[in-house]
């Protein structure tokens, strides 16, 4: 609708100024394009057909579209600004028409770190007719005639043709004020005659210059906000995969998955058209989520359940700009942990370390040995060592156990008996001496 709506408007108005060209349209469009124009439909009918060919997705701006069609025009008036006169100079005019790419958002004109300015003009100069007081006869002659057209940039020089290049840096929403100066001079000579007795004789000439200048202001903003994400792993699982995803300063946004998908956009575009059929992108307020086969787990931050041994793109969008990557779907684990079920062991025992999470391949150590394990690793208890080590990247965790001395735990033991036999005989015979004597 958009679209029929723009080539509504525009084809209204566009026969003075121009036939719409089949350029405009991609390269595999261009033929039924000429089908359409080369057939017996009403202009009406075909303008509703040539709509068709421009339908897409509203959710990014086609500066491209816009671009060409401007350029594309052919126009000779001014629409805003007014004509100006100064003695042979008539109805001068100069005008910027389009800055490109550019986006009017919340009533102001928002443009791009590099673009072009497309201005026009035009002035058409008079000489003076007729006999002058004192002559004879007087005669008028175009010496030079020369227009300059200067285009501006915050008063910095930018360039001199209709379409300029410029390339500027400011901070972001900046103001900028583009200005295009018509400078006109005009030279002509006037020749005066006399009479001389019964005859009109030349008598001298003077050269006159007329000089005249106009201008033309355009108001906007910078627009360089600094567009940026993050796309990062959390967890793993058999089919699919938790990734958490940050992003800021993005009009729109689409993780594609070949079928799955999540896209989000603040932004909707439409092209308006003026009086004379040049074309605007407008920005409009939205708040635009479209999912499919993708789950939210958590919305801050933004958490998805995606599907594994999926192509994955991840796409952000501004006014101007884009940055498109492949997703890293690599998955390293940040908390992991070890763990055995007991805390003292024999030397020479036989001890096992559970790894969680399962299916996580790490490095443990253990006794001067290191061996890559995925979810559980042997070892023998050894004298003197005690740490267990597991390091996954940059990770490390650290586990603790007691190796106990087989010959020394025995001796403690034959030492802790005996010692609790005597304690024992002692408390015996005290007792039967205690009560021997209370007798």
């Amino acid at each position: 609708m958009k679209k029929l709506f723009l080539f509504l408007v525009v084809t209204a108005i566009l026969p003075a100024v121009t036939a719409f060209s089949c350029s405009l349209v991609s390269l595999e469009l261009q033929p039924l394009c000429l089908e359409i124009q080369n057939s017996n439909l009403t202009q009406y009918e075909k303008d509703l057909l040539y709509s068709s060919l421009f339908e897409g997705d509203n959710l990014i701006p086609d500066h491209d579209f816009v671009y060409t069609w401007n350029t594309g025009l052919t126009i000779n008036e001014p629409i805003r600004t007014t004509k100006q006169s100064q003695g042979t100079i008539r109805d001068a005019w100069v005008e910027i028409f389009s800055l490109m790419p550019s986006v009017v958002e919340d009533n102001a004109l928002y443009v791009h770190q590099s673009g072009k300015v497309l201005s026009k003009y035009g002035y058409n100069v008079i000489l003076p007719s007729g006999t002058m007081s004192g002559d004879c006869h007087t005669t008028y002659q175009l010496q030079s005639s020369n227009a300059v057209l200067q285009i501006l940039e915050n008063n910095h020089y930018l360039g001199s043709g209709e379409l300029t290049n410029y390339f500027i840096s400011y901070p972001n929403n900046a103001p900028i004020t583009f200005s295009a100066v018509l400078q006109i001079n005009v030279q002509y000579r006037i020749r005066h005659y006399y009479m001389d007795e019964d005859e009109c004789v030349f008598d001298y000439s003077e050269i006159i210059v007329d000089s005249l200048a106009v201008q033309d202001n355009i108001p906007a903003r910078m627009y360089n906000p600094q567009t940026s994400y993050s796309f990062v792993v959390k967890n793993s699982y058999q089919d699919s995969l938790l990734v958490e995803l940050k992003y800021s300063n993005y009009s729109y946004l689409n993780l594609d998955l070949e079928e799955p998908f999540y896209k989000k956009a603040r932004y909707s575009y439409n092209i308006q058209p003026n009086s004379v059929g040049l074309l605007q992108v407008t920005a409009i307020h939205q708040n635009y989520t479209n999912i499919h086969n993708i789950f939210i787990e958590n919305q801050n931050p933004l958490r998805l359940v995606i599907p594994k041994n999926h192509d994955c793109e991840l796409s952000l969008r501004n006014h101007f700009s884009s940055l498109i990557t492949p997703c890293d779907l690599s998955y390293t684990q940040g908390n992991i942990s070890i763990f055995s079920n007991k805390t003292n062991y024999f030397e020479g025992e036989l001890f096992t370390v559970y790894i969680s999470p399962h299916n996580t391949i790490i490095n443990i150590s253990y006794a001067n040995q290191t061996i890559t394990a995925q979810n559980y690793a042997v070892f023998n208890a050894t004298k003197d060592h005690s740490l267990v080590l597991a390091q996954l990247n940059d990770v490390q965790v650290r586990r603790y156990i007691n190796v106990i001395d087989r010959e020394k735990y025995s001796l403690t033991k034959e030492i802790s008996i005996a010692s609790a036999f005597f304690y024992l005989l002692f408390a015996i015979v005290k007792n039967y001496l205690a009560i021997r004597f209370l007798r």
